[in-house]
């Protein structure tokens, strides 16, 4: 029998356990690869490090504290038959 917890998570707790988060390097091209795909970011960047973070759908890519850039994500490849 199924008992629901007592205990609500707040919004940060959420948050922190729904949030992906992984460094990537800026390539010469000006863009990440991020599981598969190629993302363009300013040039400025190249050579830099920075992070991504994948937030539902959303893929933001942040370097310090400022988004560079941000995407919406498809997941149309995981419906796609081995």
């Amino acid at each position: 029998m199924y008992i629901p917890s007592q205990r609500r998570l707040t919004s940060g707790e959420l948050e922190f356990i729904l949030i992906h988060e992984e460094p990537r390097k800026i390539l010469k091209t000006g863009s990440i690869t991020y599981y598969g795909q190629c993302y363009k970011v300013p040039d400025a960047y190249i050579g830099r490090r920075v992070w991504t973070r994948l937030k539902g759908e959303t893929l933001f890519i942040e370097s310090g504290k400022k988004v560079i850039a941000e995407y919406q994500i498809k997941h149309d490849r995981l419906d796609e038959p081995m």
